[in-house]
């Protein structure tokens, strides 16, 4: 179907508004429980960091720093904010030339969806869902993979400067600490219908999905935390294995090379289209 819009959305029937009350009610429910997993993460992290004590597997030896901190405010500043607004606007763009949405109906979509009724059977009988669900792919992939590389990038930070056998495991106690905050971000913004309430959820947030939009994207969020939150004791167990103190010197077309052409040549060997000297 590739109905055309009227300009404005159209007013819930009863039988949506009914349904959309059944679904945000399932909304809270998911926000209820992914605040507390949040806050047994938090509560667990900010026992070791403020009474200092070793964690063992977990949290052996962890310090907050300012530098931590430093790179963890600015990751969030430029993945987070930068690059939510950046992709906030990629898909309206997407929307109102391939779906054909116009200004209002955009509106509606970067919205909660639970402060108000959300008819997405009503939404998809003006326009085609075939193209809504490919503005919902491009959205949520562009958005969702800056979580993953987060992640990396503070691993690569302790790589780059001390290759040492502790650094995989420092980087991802790095990545946790950005997880809690970004979690605790996602659920604050969770009934915002502001500015950056929308830039935070807009792009990733299925159409498709309705009223449980935002939701779907909570609970991916609290997964990666504790995805994070179990990796931290693993890069324990793996440090030293493979990773003298000083690294493994590298040796690429008869010449030794530093870290960073070493992460960039397993990143090209793995596919990526990154080029290094």
């Amino acid at each position: 179907m590739t109905g055309l819009s009227t300009g404005e959305p159209s007013a819930p029937s009863a039988d949506a508004r009914a349904a959309w009350q059944g679904y945000r009610r399932q909304a809270d429910t998911y926000f209820r429980g992914s605040l507390a997993l949040t806050g047994v993460i938090t509560a667990i992290w900010l026992f070791f960091v403020v009474t200092g004590r070793d964690g063992g597997a977990a949290f052996k030896g962890y310090q907050l720093s300012l530098e931590a901190v430093g790179r963890v405010a600015v990751g969030l500043t430029i993945m987070a904010v930068l690059w939510g607004w950046l992709w906030y606007g990629i898909k309206g763009l997407l929307l109102r030339k391939l779906a054909g949405f116009s200004k209002a109906e955009v509106a509606e979509i970067f919205r909660s969806r639970l402060q108000e009724p959300f008819d997405l059977k009503a939404l998809l009988a003006r326009h085609s869902e075939r193209r809504v669900r490919i503005a919902d792919m491009i959205g949520r992939r562009g958005r969702f993979m800056t979580i993953g590389l987060l992640g990396y990038s503070y691993v690569y930070a302790r790589v780059a400067s001390a290759p040492t056998p502790e650094f995989l495991f420092l980087g991802l106690q790095e990545s946790l600490f950005d997880a809690i905050v970004y979690s605790w971000l996602m659920l604050g913004l969770y009934y915002s219908d502001g500015f950056v309430g929308r830039v935070a959820y807009g792009a990733q947030t299925r159409i498709m999905d309705g009223t449980l939009g935002r939701a779907n994207c909570l609970v991916i969020t609290m997964l990666w935390s504790l995805f994070k939150f179990f990796m931290v004791p693993l890069g324990f167990q793996l440090q030293g294995r493979g990773f003298p103190r000083h690294g493994y010197p590298v040796y690429y077309e008869g010449r030794e090379v530093d870290i960073t052409f070493r992460l960039a040549l397993i990143a090209k060997l793995s596919g990526w289209t990154l080029e290094y000297v």
